[in-house]
């Protein structure tokens, strides 16, 4: 016995889904008629964070099994050198106050300032409560920030997902993330092996740069522009590679709240720049803090140092068994340009695809919820990965966190997402193994950063062509769009009568199960 469809689903954040056919609505479809921006342009946001009051104890035992199982491996040291550099980052902070931190050239100290004041406050924390010696705790302590930003990623996905469960159809239960529970999105990242890998044996801080993206991305979307500006402004702080999705997010932002939308990003951004920089330019270190950005591009001069790209494929083809720092990005390739060069422009010619694909989206109706916003913010991610020289191992770390929200919301793109994972994790490896047999196991693996670039190479060309796909669907379907009725009032729009079919998925909406 079929039961009987509700009159109205009551939505977080006041919205509510009333059906106005057989055709199910679900959020952040663009052939949605009661869309969530509606309401207000943060309903999403408002929405995502009230469902945060009615927790599920079971989300918050998948945390603390996350937790526990990152423990073991805090006291070690993995990977001496970066290890080293926060120890020594956050001795002298504490030491002289935070605002000295860039008065001495620190060994590796390439950072902005916003790690350095969580480094500086875990510091003053240490000294009052322990003694000042090097010891495991310190090395678990300079840990726990990457730790943190696990779990906080895998509660905003957990939040991410109950939204979707909530609003899943009767009728299409594996559409928009029916699948997939709170409690199994919180389980993707929270034992992720990549992750666990990354903070807990690695001590790096990537997780917060990605997780800081995909909110302000989510906020764009949302129409909250204040918000959006000051993460943004966040992420540049945190690490240089949160300019990497700047151009995109303006294109995005100029689109959908105008030139206005643009002032008040810059002013919030502004504003926290202002903030978290001031006590170093008071103490006549602001210059040092540029050199970070502008020099970014020069620290190391290398095709690839360490990253398994086209550039790794290039040095394998011709480097007769160098390793990858042996080849420097000046050198010409093909007798004539820099590889550098060669590089950059690529980078920049698929950065402006990518920024024209994010105005066409912010154009469009698409909110937070549509996974053709998520797979183009996984897909700068990727270019920036591939294509210039000089790339780390690590840069490809925040397409895990942002590919996460499109396994939710298509789940055909499970297997993409499990295969971008293994390859981010065999990077890792190569620098830090973890233990001598893992390496051994590691070495075994022939032609495993071969194999892992042209995979890499791969999912971006997916990418690509689904949101070429999803970009000519959203453009027919804008031109069948019922025009303003010239008998109503002016503002409002004629609508045709509920139709008796089922309706098709709109532009980045998962499809149907039977329709693939």
């Amino acid at each position: 016995m079929r039961a009987r469809m509700p009159e109205a689903i009551p939505a977080p954040g006041g919205v509510s889904l009333t059906p106005t056919s057989r055709a199910d609505k679900i959020p952040g479809r663009a052939d949605d008629e009661t869309p969530m921006s509606e309401s207000s342009p943060a309903a999403a946001v408002r929405g995502a964070t009230r469902s945060v009051a009615s927790f599920d104890p079971w989300i918050l035992g998948i945390l603390v099994a996350g937790l526990l199982i990152r423990l073991p491996f805090l006291p070690h040291i993995y990977y001496e050198p970066d290890i080293s550099y926060w120890k020594s980052w956050l001795a002298y902070s504490t030491a002289n106050g935070i605002h000295q931190v860039y008065a001495l050239e620190l060994p590796g100290q390439t950072y902005p300032p916003l790690l350095l004041y969580v480094l500086w406050l875990l510091g003053s924390l240490y000294l009052r409560l322990w003694r000042p010696e090097d010891s495991p705790l310190l090395t678990a302590l300079v840990k726990i920030p990457a730790v943190v930003g696990d779990l906080v990623v895998a509660l905003l996905l957990c939040v991410f997902a109950r939204h979707l469960w909530a609003h899943r159809s009767p009728a299409r239960p594996l559409a928009a993330g029916g699948r997939f529970s709170p409690r199994v999105a919180a389980a993707i990242l929270a034992f992720h092996p990549t992750l666990i890998w990354n903070s807990s044996l690695w001590g790096q801080f990537d997780v917060v740069i990605g997780g800081i993206a995909c909110v302000a991305w989510f906020l764009l979307l949302s129409g909250s522009t204040w918000r959006a500006g000051a993460l943004l402004a966040a992420g540049v702080l945190t690490k240089p590679q949160g300019l990497i999705i700047l151009p995109a997010a303006a294109a995005l932002l100029a689109a959908r709240s105008g030139a206005m939308g643009i002032v008040k990003a810059i002013l919030a951004g502004a504003s926290v720049c202002a903030i978290v920089t001031l006590p170093f330019v008071v103490s006549g270190h602001a210059g040092k803090l540029a050199g970070i950005y502008a020099g970014a591009g020069g620290v190391y001069p290398y095709l690839s140092v360490n990253a398994y790209n086209p550039w790794w494929i290039y040095i394998a083809a011709f480097g007769g068994g160098r390793s990858c720092l042996e080849f420097r990005d000046d050198a010409p390739i093909a007798g004539f340009v820099g590889a550098h060069h060669v590089g950059l422009v690529l980078f920049m010619a698929a950065t402006a695809w990518i920024v024209w694909r994010s105005w066409l989206l912010g154009r469009g109706d698409a909110t937070g919820f549509s996974s053709r916003a998520w797979r183009l913010l996984t897909l700068q991610w990727l270019a920036f990965f591939l294509l210039p020289t000089q790339i780390h191992e690590r840069y490809l770390f925040p397409a895990l966190i942002s590919m996460a929200p499109v396994v939710l919301l298509e789940r055909r793109w499970r297997w993409v997402y499990g295969l971008l994972s293994l390859g981010v994790l065999l990077n890792l490896m190569l620098i830090a193994p973890a233990t001598r047999t893992i390496f051994a196991i590691s070495q075994t693996l022939s032609g495993r950063g071969i194999l892992a670039a042209l995979a890499f190479t791969a999912i971006a060309a997916a990418l690509a062509l689904a949101e070429i796909r999803d970009g000519r669907s959203a453009a027919g379907s804008a031109r069948i769009r019922p025009r303003p009725s010239s008998d109503g009032p002016r503002g409002s729009t004629a609508r045709s009568e509920p139709s008796t079919a089922p309706a098709r998925g709109s532009a980045g909406d998962p499809p149907v199960e039977g329709e693939r």
